[in-house]
């Protein structure tokens, strides 16, 4: 997808059911840190348009490897931090705004 390419990496893409909304990993902001971005469109003819960085961890977390339950109401991702490593979900609130990561 040119319309969504950047400096850097982009990884890990997951699509919503309705093919309107891609989740996906970058490091485009900063090499050494990954998160995952938005990107929507209107409709399937259409190009994506970036909404930017997802706001699922703190600006030192590594955020990665997106994916979403079925109902497309909850995105499940693989954190990485100096504390902890693991598995997190966030409930996509308010046209797909997330919550805080649990």
């Amino acid at each position: 997808l040119t319309e969504l390419d950047a400096a850097g990496i982009e990884d890990n893409p997951m699509l919503s059911p309705n093919g309107l909304t891609l989740y996906f990993t970058s490091n485009r902001q900063d090499n050494q840190k990954w998160s995952i971005y938005k990107a929507t469109r209107t409709s399937i003819a259409e190009p994506f348009i970036l909404e930017g960085p997802l706001s699922v961890g703190n600006d030192l977390d590594h955020d990665c490897a997106p994916f979403l339950s079925a109902d497309g109401r909850k995105i499940y991702f693989y954190q990485d931090t100096a504390q902890k490593k693991g598995l997190w979900f966030s409930e996509l609130i308010q046209a797909n705004t997330p919550c805080e990561p649990q």
